[in-house]
């Protein structure tokens, strides 16, 4: 005992920049102490490599260290007295670049990608999507079109509202960031411009016919995707998107040779198409720097005001019943809530494109609910119609899948690309639910 602590309490005399007597090995990060300096109490319990000589002791996380201060170094490692390395400054960098929690609640730009947790949370779009279809069709079927919009979004907007209230008690949510602000803005002018592009088409064109020409924006979201964000989209891709664009078509024309077409209202349904693929685009190309549930609460609150300030001078919402507001409430829940949300953080996973392409399940998903719980079956050309859509999206899928080799990570057409995998963006270039 006398000769351990002659060892603490002796001087420090064989200290060089290297070693002392085989202290290195364990890669303690050490500093001087003050000569004459009261020598540091070892407590009973306290491991055996941290016995050290007077003058030295552990670095601390709430040390500041003195400038004077010099550690031993480990093999392999710099001392913090050289210059960084290049990995060390892209670490560092990355680091400063990745947005915190506290400053509203936004995503690193470093998180990691799952490719299959993407896909199930399109998936989960598509459903909600299915359940919205049938709420607002009965909801659109007790009120115009427009009353019953408005009344979907001021109840989607409420949702919303609550889920974000409830994230900052938590203290997973703060004060907004200026990317997420303008992220909001430029999505509720898209929203607003898809709407009015729906109700201008609705003016000149039949419902069967505007829904399909609105399904063309999955070769917007291809294309934008291929040219804006860089993603790799295949034939495949536009071959199935094909195959379910004609799905969408025998769906909802009985006859098209017998469709009145309008220019007008082609030009307004390619609006809303256009509008609501930027939507996905745009999302995707910010997803890692916003939090969607923040975005979506202030996309619907100016896409609300814009069109309330349209609409109820003129009555719109007069005199609607209660079971209107109810079925309102149920399309506004799954529709522009739990179906956004999902089709956002989906993007933050796979592609704007495949995602885009998933959630064309939507009507399928639709006859399967009107089955089972409305007890309904769809006519021979609805089947055949959703049986094209279902072939659509699974076709690009599956060979997509069998191109794919066991424990292979290449890139394919339709899978994210090794940017996206390692939590990188792509380089920047500049009635919806």
């Amino acid at each position: 005992m006398r000769g351990l602590d002659g060892l603490l309490r002796g001087p420090l005399e064989d200290l060089d920049d290297g070693s002392v007597g085989g202290l290195h090995e364990h890669r303690l990060p050490l500093r001087h102490e003050p000569l004459g300096a009261q020598p540091r109490h070892v407590l009973p319990n306290e491991p055996a490599q941290r016995l050290l000589p007077t003058g030295l002791r552990p670095v601390r996380d709430d040390d500041d260290p003195p400038r004077h201060a010099r550690s031993l170094r480990a093999p392999g490692l710099r001392a913090s007295r050289h210059a960084p390395s290049p990995r060390e400054r892209d670490t560092t960098r990355r680091l400063a670049r990745a947005p915190r929690r506290a400053q509203g609640g936004d995503v690193s730009e470093s998180s990691p990608t799952n490719p299959r947790r993407g896909d199930l949370l399109a998936l989960t779009s598509a459903i909600f999507a299915a359940v919205f279809l049938l709420a607002f069709r009965a909801a659109n079927a007790e009120a115009p079109r427009a009353a019953a919009v408005l009344a979907m979004l001021g109840w989607s907007t409420l949702f919303n509202a609550g889920v974000a209230l409830v994230r900052a008690r938590g203290g997973r949510a703060g004060w907004p960031r200026r990317v997420t602000v303008r992220a909001a803005a430029v999505l509720a002018v898209l929203t607003i411009l898809g709407n009015v592009g729906v109700a201008g088409a609705l003016e000149h064109l039949d419902p069967g016919l505007t829904s399909t020409v609105l399904q063309t924006q999955i070769f917007v979201v291809g294309l934008g995707g291929w040219l804006l964000l860089g993603e790799r989209v295949g034939v495949r891709f536009f071959v199935g998107a094909g195959f379910a664009l004609a799905g969408f078509a025998l769906l909802g024309m009985d006859d098209p040779r017998e469709a009145d077409v309008s220019l007008a209202g082609l030009g307004f349904a390619l609006l809303a198409s256009t509008s609501f693929g930027g939507m996905l685009l745009y999302t995707r190309k910010v997803i890692r720097r916003i939090d969607p549930v923040t975005v979506n609460v202030f996309r619907l609150v100016l896409a609300v005001a814009a069109l309330g300030a349209w609409l109820i001078p003129r009555g719109t919402l007069d005199g609607l019943s209660t079971e209107l507001w109810l079925a309102t409430a149920l399309a506004a829940a799954c529709g522009p809530f739990a179906s956004r949300l999902c089709l956002m953080f989906a993007v933050r996973h796979i592609s704007a494109a495949r995602t885009k392409l998933i959630t064309l399940l939507s009507p399928v998903f639709a006859f399967a609910l009107e089955i089972a719980w409305l007890g309904t079956f769809p006519s021979a050309r609805e089947l055949a119609g959703g049986g094209l859509i279902l072939a659509g999206v699974l076709l690009p899928m599956l060979a997509d899948r069998a191109r794919r080799r066991p424990g292979s990570r290449a890139r394919t057409p339709l899978a994210p690309s090794e940017d996206d995998a390692e939590g990188r963006q792509a380089p920047e270039t500049g009635a919806e639910r």
